[in-house]
């Protein structure tokens, strides 16, 4: 449950921040400006790491290309679309995800999980009905990189259980840092000075929505799966909405506020589903070793 109440939080930043960073790349260059945000979350995340091995590296550098990826089609779409229709077209990696779990592990996710899929999905949709959005370049750029974040997801929980969350995190910010860097010099794009307020976003985004959010989220994911992960960042629309309201006046008609607490409840329901069955079969095994009637196997 404080795995989860954390990962609501980093959603929290997430949403906020989608609004920073469409202002900042309105600004500046989307390839370095990610360049520099991943660079400051390297720099904050170098001095805790520890245990740098082989193994995390091998285990990271394919999550960190995941991570890489979709924030370069995200970003690269928020610079073509607004910012809560962003978080809305990110939010449909709570679909993808499970089916990319079940289609590569063969993974069923749990009856509870599916409840908060259900319920997210149905969210998701009272989000998008009550908004004004078109559909546009920007938004299939952006959903290109939630099928990139659900990979992340599905791979990350494969791997975080075997590796401090501090290192794993680590590598999987170097290896995008690295990769935008390379990007910024294939495409030639110039070395401009960023303006204060640009500055200022790199902070925000590179201290609190990168390194300590995807700290949070890889010492989450060694007890939650992939899709348990997927409902409760999925909470990352509503937040964007909400925040593309209170800061960039997206219009709010009352369809997208029961959409936004739709989102908000779906972890809640997938939790509390999870919590009565452990309760349950935790009471069903007292009763059979308590009761002599019982069989024993």
């Amino acid at each position: 449950m404080i795995r989860a109440a954390a990962l609501v939080a980093v959603t929290a930043v997430w949403g906020w921040t989608f609004v920073v960073v469409k202002d900042a790349i309105a600004a500046y260059p989307v390839v370095p400006f990610l360049a520099l945000r991943f660079g400051l979350a390297a720099l904050v995340l170098a001095p805790f790491a520890r245990r740098l091995d082989r193994e995390v590296w091998r285990a990271g550098v394919p999550i960190g290309l995941l991570l890489a990826a979709g924030y370069l089609f995200q970003t690269l779409g928020l610079a073509r679309t607004r910012a809560s229709d962003a978080g809305l077209v990110t939010g449909s990696f709570v679909v993808i995800t499970p089916l990319l779990d079940r289609i590569i592990f063969g993974t069923r996710p749990s009856r509870g999980a599916l409840a908060g899929v259900a319920l997210a999905a149905v969210g998701l949709v009272l989000l998008v009905a009550g908004a004004p959005i078109e559909i546009g370049s920007g938004d299939v750029i952006v959903l290109i990189g939630a099928v990139a974040f659900a990979a992340q997801i599905v791979a990350l929980s494969r791997v975080s259980v075997r590796h401090d969350p501090v290192a794993l995190t680590t590598v999987q910010v170097v290896v995008a840092f690295v990769s935008f860097v390379a990007l910024w010099i294939v495409l030639r794009d110039p070395l401009l000075p960023p303006a204060a307020d640009v500055l200022v976003a790199v902070a925000i985004t590179g201290v609190l929505a990168t390194s300590l959010a995807f700290f949070v989220q890889t010492w989450a994911q060694r007890r939650l799966a992939a899709t348990p992960t997927a409902i409760v960042l999925a909470t990352e629309p509503a937040w964007a909405t909400l925040f593309g309201i209170a800061l960039a006046a997206d219009p709010f008609p009352p369809v997208r506020a029961v959409g936004a607490m739709l989102l908000l409840a779906a972890p809640v329901v997938a939790t509390m589903s999870s919590k009565a069955k452990e309760v349950l079969s935790h009471a069903g095994r007292e009763g059979a070793a308590g009761d002599p009637r019982l069989p024993r196997g």
